[in-house]
């Protein structure tokens, strides 16, 4: 197994040219964390658990439900519907973010 790559997702987000908030940038660290994990116990690789297409789709939405969260990945990982409840806890920890206007 490939050693896990802490910074990892900031690879991923540099590539997609995107320009994120800091929530969005939080909740694509946090699932890129997860997606790892997850990937590490059930022994696969990180594309079948979510892609990261669909990585930085779910960052860049901000899905507000569990549904908007599926829509964003069609078709759906059979992962990511088995552990949906994580995946919309992790977008409602980074929907929390207070941020600071100037």
């Amino acid at each position: 197994k490939r050693q896990f790559d802490e910074d990892g997702y900031h690879t991923i987000y540099l590539k997609s040219r995107k320009t994120f908030n800091v929530r969005q940038l939080a909740t694509l660290k946090s699932l890129y964390h997860w997606r790892d994990k997850l990937a590490r116990t059930e022994d696969e690789s990180t594309g079948y658990v979510l892609p990261n297409y669909m990585l930085l789709r779910i960052s860049e939405m901000l899905p507000k439900t569990a549904e908007d969260i599926r829509a964003c990945c069609n078709p759906t990982p059979i992962l990511v519907r088995q552990n949906l409840h994580d995946i919309y806890q992790i977008v409602q920890q980074a929907n929390d973010i207070q941020i600071e206007t100037v």
